[in-house]
């Protein structure tokens, strides 16, 4: 038995369709899952982001450069604040 999303040549599986909004709600809600089950509550910029990526408007690697700006962002106004 073989899954047919692994034997499928990536670019194939890219040209094929977008995502439907319920899918990216369904993406999200489930690595919303994982990450509180991990004890790392995602923040509102974090979903956005998944949410960009998962509709095509960014790149992965622009998805974590995003990510590593929010992180750092939210890292130094807490710094401030705790000062």
């Amino acid at each position: 038995m073989t899954d047919s999303h692994l034997t499928t040549r990536p670019s194939l599986l890219i040209s094929q369709s977008r995502l439907t909004e319920a899918e990216i709600d369904r993406a999200l809600a489930a690595a919303t899952a994982g990450h509180r089950m991990a004890g790392m509550e995602q923040t509102a910029a974090d979903l956005e982001i998944g949410r960009r990526q998962l509709r095509g408007e960014i790149t992965g690697d622009e998805a974590v450069s995003l990510a590593i700006a929010a992180a750092l962002t939210a890292r130094n106004h807490c710094k401030e604040q705790c000062s």
